[in-house]
């Protein structure tokens, strides 16, 4: 406080706010939040103020206050888009689409969140996208657009298997299943090829791995005294093949 710093007082007022947030001291982190909102607008620092906003309205989001929440990530959002901050704008479209599926608004949700998904990939934010992917497949699982669901998680799980993202693919899989179980084996199956048949991209994922098929190799199989497929000259038995 004594150095003027105001950029850095309202920051660090942010990060203890955080803090707390992260505990589910919501109110001690609105206190804190409030005191950070407080400096950005006295300095004018638009940057910080949208960060601000963005998580006073997750916070009031936890807490159930919805209609408050909303109103501060659209000031947010606003502040965002005032300044070309595509990273802000995403984040807030993501907190807005989370506020209106809490208010049972579902196909508005679904509209934030291919809005978010679309500044994420503009980014080139991998986690984001891959994150925004399961979040609309979730969306659509809501809304009954059981193909559509399936679109989005085929197209996280190969985001995550491309990130080596265990934990993530793992939480999709089961969202997997639970359609799985929705619709039984042989409904299951139809939909789900025709989710995957969307798919306009070389993937990581085989479809057939969710139908409890077996996969079929697409190369075959190299013998051990082949050469090695990675071009060295050595036999298979004494380069890749040798554990």
């Amino acid at each position: 406080l004594e150095i003027g710093n105001l950029e850095g007082i309202g920051t660090s007022y942010n990060n203890i706010a955080n803090i707390f947030d992260n505990k589910g001291k919501h109110d001690k982190a609105l206190e804190y939040y409030n005191k950070s909102r407080q400096i950005a607008d006295d300095s004018g620092d638009k940057i910080g103020l949208a960060l601000t906003y963005e998580n006073i309205a997750g916070t009031l989001r936890s807490r159930g206050k919805l209609d408050e929440a909303f109103l501060n990530a659209n000031l947010a959002l606003k502040l965002g888009e005032e300044i070309g901050d595509k990273e802000r704008i995403g984040g807030c479209l993501n907190v807005i689409g989370r506020i209106l599926r809490d208010q049972g608004k579902l196909e508005e949700s679904l509209s934030k969140f291919l809005e978010s998904l679309k500044v994420k990939e503009e980014l080139g934010d991998k986690l984001g996208v891959m994150k925004t992917f399961t979040t609309i497949g979730i969306s659509n699982y809501k809304l009954q657009n059981l193909q559509d669901a399936l679109f989005y998680f085929f197209k996280s799980i190969d985001l995550s298997r491309r990130m080596e993202d265990k934990s993530h693919e793992n939480i999709v899989t089961r969202s997997i299943s639970v359609i799985s179980k929705k619709l039984g084996k042989d409904q299951f199956k139809e939909v789900a090829i025709k989710a995957f048949e969307k798919i306009d991209f070389e993937t990581k994922v085989n479809v057939k791995e969710f139908l409890n098929e077996p996969l079929v190799r697409e190369s075959p199989k190299v013998g051990r005294n082949d050469p090695c497929p990675c071009g060295n000259g050595k036999k298979y038995k004494h380069c890749h093949g040798a554990n």
